[in-house]
């Protein structure tokens, strides 16, 4: 079955990935990995003779462009917010600069009051298994660079100290 594979087949399966299943480059250039390096290994136990997507043009990868709000729309959405249950993820977010999955991994034991710093090594996400829809909690952050301590100013240990008790 394998042998009746062409490159052909897989510059159409990723094609139809992208335009069908609406998935992004990024996402094709992985699933492209991770497909060579299952056929790299059939290669080398000598199932198959060839691994063909690795003939296949890759894609391009997606240049990640960074968008931020302006001081005006910030005022707005902490206006919008304001006493809701995700004013301090909002605030929090703003002022330090942290990805979502690193405000949805803050955790107690993360806060040091005594010292007043923030510890950022955890994150948290969400996605979907097997149609089921799940929490993904991890104890490191995305990359290497991630983990770090960041002072608390004052309103933030206020508020904290608030919500703790």
């Amino acid at each position: 079955m394998l042998d009746d594979l062409t490159t052909e087949d897989f510059q159409t399966l990723y094609t139809h990935e992208m335009n069908v299943q609406g998935v992004s480059a990024n996402t094709v250039i992985h699933y492209h990995a991770n497909i060579c390096r299952a056929l790299r290994y059939a290669v080398k136990i000598k199932p198959i003779v060839a691994n063909l997507p690795d003939l296949v043009e890759s894609q391009k990868k997606n240049n990640y462009v960074v968008s931020f709000y302006n001081a005006e729309e910030l005022n707005q959405l902490l206006a919008v917010i304001r006493g809701e249950r995700i004013e301090l993820s909002v605030i929090l977010a703003a002022f330090y600069g942290l990805s979502r999955s690193e405000v949805l991994g803050l955790k107690w034991s993360a806060i040091d009051l005594l010292n007043w710093t923030i510890s950022i090594k955890h994150t948290a996400t969400s996605g979907n298994l097997n149609g089921r829809y799940i929490e993904i909690e991890k104890d490191r952050t995305k990359n290497k660079a991630s983990p770090r301590i960041l002072p608390l100013v004052d309103t933030f240990y206020e508020l904290l100290i608030r919500m703790k008790e």
